[in-house]
């Protein structure tokens, strides 16, 4: 793309700079980096605004011509089954993310980090608040505040903090709090003010770790749960310590009535819960098949918990849900798939490429489906392709969300590149390694 009048307003900001005059409104800061290593100025007004609207519109226009949409037109009910579970087990690892794919905040959004904070009672535990440069003086400061009559239950360290430049996103800053959790309560709002205008909201909520009262010995925390269809959930299941397990950790075999409804391990293990009367187990359960149920036991000579589990449709799902899409549009040299610029939560899969097409047997479904979908060549390359695309969502989405995530990178040498770049690909690597092995692990394959 050239632009001709990028030159003239570098030209004319230089020369106002050179006499000491007052800068345009329109062209207030310089158009490109000074020091000529970052290319353009993002927050200059005639590249915010006007830049890249028509190279946009002709571009979508060419693509247009040469792009043949072609949606997931799998219709084989097991073929959908099989990757619907796939997405299920990342989904649960990126739910409480706004997907943004690691892009600038959109204009006046204001950002929390982590949505909720569930403090333990004495700890001190800190949240942060992003939003972008632009949208704030960086002088100023934001403001925690909440009604009083919750103000014996929490002591915030800070009141108000100063925004500072996010290391990793030179468009974007935050703030952080630290919170004392100083006696037990339910969630609660705390509103995030900046110039005393309510920006976003934090919930927060204190809690101890407590003797439970037993009806039995061993007991689960509910007498029923829910779980969404082709959904996982964890269910809890405490038992007495002392009085009636004298152990620290104990395995315990756990039964399952319909496992045509629900599937559930056949083993649970309890651990003991330090300065408490119980020892704590996590049964980690999945739905499949709608509106059954079946009732999950645990025996301990001679008590026996049990619990009823249902499986519904309506059971509200949190986050965004990822779904694939295969096309037959070139992504890119090389690429098999990529997130949708259009729809963040789609990533697409391209029969172009031609690793994909041989492993799925055509390039396009026929009668519904890919003649080598169910091949364990295709499972294992499918695989690989989630685990590189939510790996690369993740990081991106760190970048945005949780950027300290990452901030050893602000302190390496960025002439280095060698270094810069072995500490990047680590943290790209530990999420890659982290989705395969969600994948390997659960019986998906």
């Amino acid at each position: 793309m050239k632009c001709d009048y990028i030159d003239e307003l570098a030209l004319e900001w230089e020369k106002k700079r050179e006499k000491d005059e007052k800068y345009l409104y329109d062209n207030r800061i310089p158009i490109h980096d000074q020091e000529r290593r970052k290319g353009l100025s993002k927050d200059h007004p005639f590249v915010k605004n006007h830049l890249f609207k028509e190279p946009i519109k002709i571009l979508n226009e060419i693509v247009s011509k040469h792009r043949k949409e072609v949606g997931s037109d799998i219709t084989d009910k097991e073929d959908l089954e099989q990757q619907k579970k796939k997405f299920d087990i990342l989904h649960q690892e990126l739910k409480n993310y706004e997907n943004l794919n690691g892009k600038k905040l959109p204009f006046g959004k204001w950002l929390v980090f982590p949505r909720a904070l569930k403090i333990k009672e004495g700890d001190v535990s800190s949240f942060r608040v992003y939003t972008n440069l632009s949208d704030v003086e960086l002088k100023d400061e934001v403001e925690i505040k909440f009604p009083d009559k919750y103000k014996s239950f929490i002591q915030p360290k800070n009141l108000k903090s100063k925004f500072k430049v996010n290391p990793l996103r030179e468009e974007q800053c935050f703030a952080t709090f630290e919170i004392e959790g100083i006696k037990e309560c339910d969630y609660f709002d705390l509103n995030i003010m900046y110039k005393n205008n309510l920006k976003t909201q934090l919930q927060v909520s204190v809690y101890i770790e407590k003797n439970r009262e037993f009806k039995i010995p061993i007991e689960f925390e509910r007498e029923n749960y829910f779980v969404k269809e082709n959904s996982n959930r964890r269910i809890i299941l405490y038992a007495k310590y002392r009085d009636f397990i004298d152990e620290k950790n104990i395995k315990l075999n756990v039964s399952n009535s319909n496992q045509k409804a629900i599937s559930a391990p056949s083993t649970v293990n309890l651990k003991h819960v330090d300065g408490t009367n119980y020892l704590r187990g996590e049964i980690k359960i999945r739905g499949i098949k709608l509106q059954d149920s079946s009732t999950i036991s645990v025996s301990h000579d001679p008590y026996t918990a049990s619990t009823n589990v249902t499986v519904r449709k309506d059971k509200e799902e949190q986050g965004t849900e990822y779904k694939p899409k295969y096309v037959t549009h070139f992504l890119g040299k090389n690429i098999r798939a990529a997130w949708s610029p259009k729809e963040e939560n789609i990533l697409e899969i391209t029969t172009d490429h031609s690793l994909v097409r041989h492993y799925l047997g055509s390039k396009e479904p026929i009668n519904g489906k890919f003649p080598s979908f169910k091949t364990p060549q295709w499972k294992m390359f499918f695989n690989d392709i989630l685990a590189h695309a939510f790996a690369e969502k993740m990081v991106t989405m760190n970048c945005a969300q949780k950027p300290e995530t990452y901030e050893t990178l602000a302190a390496i040498n960025k002439s280095d590149i060698k270094e810069t770049m072995a500490v990047a690909n680590k943290f790209y690597s530990n999420e890659f390694n982290k989705f395969m092995t969600l994948l390997h692990s659960e019986k998906v394959n």
